[in-house]
């Protein structure tokens, strides 16, 4: 097998992976061999708008300077751009053909939907949660004033039946809500 044959050969994989991510991660396979016409195969290139028979990209031409000194398998979870300047989740791994480095199959996810959702998400939380300096102590609240409602039984009542249990909660809970509404 030529080294054509070997960079073609992992087409499928381009494929798979694409089906694996999802339309918001960009999969290309890199030719290094040909940089002028360097992607050989592409999917989802809504994000790049990248296309067949386009050039080498800066991080494979970078490759290529390295020759022999790039030694890594692979670069994950590194930060690209697109030509929009919108930033992207990518990672590279490098085909070798006789220990060198013929193609790269690089995977570039726009994470631009989840950004919003956490930024979203953080907007939410901050309007219904409190922060810590808003939070009050339990000893400092209303409900603190009111020691008959929380206190223990000195004499503890005999057991109760199930029904009477509930019967005796919500006349207590009654009483305390009472105990409230009058203290405010």
């Amino acid at each position: 097998m030529g080294v054509n044959e070997f960079i073609r050969s992992y087409i499928p994989m381009v494929d798979f992976i694409a089906d694996i991510l999802g339309k918001n991660s960009e999969v290309v396979l890199n030719d290094l061999t040909d940089l002028d016409h360097s992607i050989i195969a592409i999917r989802n290139n809504s994000i790049s708008h990248r296309k067949i028979g386009d050039p080498a990209s800066d991080l494979a031409l970078r490759t290529v300077q390295a020759g022999n000194k790039e030694h890594r398998d692979f670069i994950a979870n590194y930060r690209g751009v697109t030509f929009n300047n919108a930033t992207l989740c990518s990672s590279t791994y490098f085909l070798r053909y006789e220990g060198k480095v013929v193609a790269m199959i690089c995977i570039n996810t726009d994470e631009s939907c989840l950004n919003e959702l956490q930024a979203s998400l953080n907007k939410v939380l901050h309007a219904y949660k409190p922060t810590p300096d808003e939070m009050r102590d339990l000893e400092t609240t209303p409900e603190a004033q009111i020691p008959a409602a929380t206190a223990p039984a000195s004499d503890p009542a005999p057991a109760l039946e199930k029904q009477q249990e509930y019967e005796h909660l919500t006349v207590s809970s009654k009483q305390y809500a009472k105990r409230v509404v009058l203290n405010t």
